[in-house]
């Protein structure tokens, strides 16, 4: 009986440890493509031009992060020589932060503008994924 009952914990373990495993090799992906992207805008911040830009729109994504929202903010940034572009940036708001992200709000920027496309930093918020 004793052998049966140990028979039976090592599979319900195995199942479990089964089961658990693809939810920790996506865990450990989002974190490591987490870690990069905030590596990137980590960069953006130092070397991307400050622009201002205004909130067209904000979407909630119903995630979160550390309890803070992660948003998709739509954005129209003012570059220095007068010319604007539109853009999308799905980010993490600090919950003090989002009365900061309504629609018609002022925010600043920083971009970079690479090989045709533009990658766009927001101050005071932060990016989980692209």
């Amino acid at each position: 009986m004793e052998d049966m009952n140990l028979y039976i914990f090592g599979v319900i373990t195995l199942v479990i440890l089964v089961g658990t495993l693809p939810l920790i090799i996506k865990s450990v992906k989002l974190m490591k493509d987490s870690l990069s992207t905030m590596q990137q805008d980590a960069d953006l911040m130092a070397i991307g031009t400050e622009a201002e830009a205004v909130v067209q729109a904000v979407t909630e994504t119903n995630t979160t992060y550390n309890q803070n929202p992660q948003v998709i903010l739509d954005l129209k940034v003012f570059k220095e020589n007068g010319e604007t572009f539109t853009t999308r940036v799905k980010t993490i708001v600090p919950t003090v932060n989002l009365p900061q992200y309504k629609a018609g709000s002022k925010v600043m920027v920083r971009y970079v503008e690479e090989n045709g496309e533009k990658r766009v930093a927001v101050l005071g918020a932060y990016r989980l994924n692209k």
